[in-house]
């Protein structure tokens, strides 16, 4: 499953790599540009999918939940708390799936942009990354994605709300709207 969702994913990562401009001068751009989307994103899906039953099977899930961080690195940096995107999430587990697996992911794109900050500020705003620590999330979800026996339709939701994911964070640092089906 994950080499499917790598594939299907694959032009939506070169984009949202694309869309953080190069260079140590836009690094603080492309943090705020990326927390900014993540905060969008993130506390609606925690708050629609965090009671569900369907959510228990994946491991760790009680270290995942990282919304109450990210609004806190956001107050820290004294930004603006963005309005959340309207999006639709279901909560069954191909769809939580593939918006796991996009912000499982996202998580790790936020690890680089602080290691390329490389400043005493960056342990602070590290936060949004603290639930978790030392428990490899990402391994974790892969193999419990891996195990999971998939039909092809939740194979289909999975990536569908995968690119949603990706999508509605792309389109928070762009200012524009992408489409993907």
């Amino acid at each position: 499953m994950r080499d499917l969702l790598r594939k299907s994913t694959k032009k939506i990562h070169q984009m949202a790599e694309s869309s953080m401009t190069a260079g140590p001068s836009r690094l603080r751009a492309n943090y705020e540009k990326f927390q900014t989307a993540n905060a969008m994103v993130v506390p609606p899906f925690e708050a629609a999918v965090k009671s569900k039953t369907v959510i228990d099977a994946v491991p760790f899930i009680d270290e995942r939940w990282r919304a109450g961080a990210l609004l806190g690195n956001h107050d820290h940096l004294g930004m603006k708390v963005p309005a959340c995107k309207a999006m639709n999430f279901v909560p069954d587990r191909a769809s939580v799936a593939g918006d796991l697996c996009a912000l499982e992911g996202s998580r790790l794109g936020f690890k680089f942009i602080l290691r390329q900050l490389n400043s005493p500020v960056s342990i602070l705003l590290s936060r949004f990354l603290s639930p978790g620590a030392g428990r490899h999330l990402w391994n974790s979800f892969v193999q419990w994605l891996n195990r999971q026996n998939w039909t092809s339709g939740e194979i289909s939701t999975t990536r569908v709300s995968a690119l949603s994911i990706f999508n509605a964070n792309l389109s928070a640092c762009d200012d524009r709207e992408l489409v993907f089906g």
